[in-house]
């Protein structure tokens, strides 16, 4: 069975906090924030991005992300 998802409308929002951050480049202020559409329903928004190609990059291949997004 197939979940329909409608990443204009995530179920969730979580804005992930700096506390689960594992690259430290992403404690140094700069860079940008990016929304992160999961297949479950749920976004997350994570702040101070420096490489976003290299991060959707990342996102992409090892969580099988549906999209991400600059905000």
């Amino acid at each position: 069975m197939t979940m329909q998802v409608n990443i204009q409308k995530p179920l969730k929002v979580i804005r992930v906090g700096d506390n689960y951050r594992t690259n430290s480049l992403s404690l140094q202020p700069g860079g940008v924030d990016v929304k992160v559409y999961y297949p479950n329903g749920t976004a997350r928004i994570y702040s101070r991005i420096k490489d976003v190609g290299a991060y959707t990059h990342f996102m992409k291949k090892k969580f099988n992300v549906l999209k991400v997004e600059t905000l």
